[in-house]
């Protein structure tokens, strides 16, 4: 993998990019509808950084949840941000 500077673009396609401190690959960011289907295809799914996690929930609700203080929103399918990083176990 390629080394990611101010420079690097991700092009229409995306482009998938590896975290340097534990190794895991990542995406680029993506908007909302991209995410739901990662998450779908069994991916770890965040918003702008590891504390906020996204979910469907049992009820079939798009959400983002902050791991600190448990709150959710509701994630709209062309606000961009998200980013998966690493398989769902």
């Amino acid at each position: 993998m390629d080394n990611v500077n101010k420079h690097t673009r991700a092009g229409d396609h995306g482009k998938k990019i590896q975290c340097p401190l534990c190794g895991v690959p990542k995406s680029k960011p993506m908007n909302g509808k991209a995410a739901k289907e990662a998450w779908l295809a069994g991916y770890k799914v965040f918003w702008k950084s590891e504390i906020y996690t996204v979910f469907q929930d049992s009820i079939g609700q798009w959400l983002n949840e902050c791991t600190v203080n448990g709150h959710c929103v509701g994630v709209g399918d062309t606000e961009g941000g998200y980013y998966t990083h690493g398989k769902r176990s």
